[in-house]
């Protein structure tokens, strides 16, 4: 059973809650494709659960980004927004989960985590199988960065994919099943 289905939604209902085209989920269920990084984080944001749970990297749902909901429908723009700011801002002093960062884009973690285990770019490319300038690209944000690498990277840093994502600016350790 897929996670949409596991969810009660149709493969339309499911694209749009989430904003991806139909034929892509379709393409993401009989892994035909893998979904880019970008589509990996609105699946997860909309739906409340980790990017390491779709990736079948971890069985715990919760999201390190986005824990909980609230009904905003009767309050104006400007409230949510300094909502938002405060909730950001008591997350990160208060978080028991991990060490919580400023947040960060994935291409800027990328940069951050190789910088503090002092390696070069070619040396990170020669990990994940490619030529540096395909690395430099991940980290200029230029070229998405694969599935398949985020994950190498999240297990060789030792930090989940909402990390490096940009998902979550909680430090996790990579989940172990």
């Amino acid at each position: 059973m897929t996670f949409r289905e596991s969810l009660g939604l149709t493969v339309k209902d499911f694209a749009n809650r989430v904003g991806i085209a139909p034929s892509a989920i379709s393409h993401y269920e009989h892994f035909d494709h893998l979904p880019s990084c970008e589509n990996l984080i609105q699946i997860s944001k909309a739906f409340h659960v980790s990017t390491d749970y779709l990736l079948g990297i971890s069985s715990d749902t919760a999201s390190t980004g986005d824990i909980m909901t609230l009904d905003l429908s009767n309050i104006s723009k400007d409230d949510i927004e300094l909502l938002s700011a405060i909730a950001g801002f008591l997350k990160g002093r208060h978080s028991d989960d991990g060490i919580a960062e400023e947040p960060m884009t994935c291409n800027d973690r990328l940069k951050k985590l190789r910088k503090e285990r002092a390696l070069s770019q070619s040396q990170v490319a020669e990990l994940l199988g490619i030529k540096q300038r395909n690395y430099s690209n991940y980290e200029s944000g230029d070229v998405r960065i694969p599935i398949d690498s985020l994950i190498t990277l999240a297990r060789y840093y030792n930090v989940s994919t909402d990390y490096i994502s940009g998902v979550s600016s909680i430090r996790k350790p990579f989940p172990e099943k």
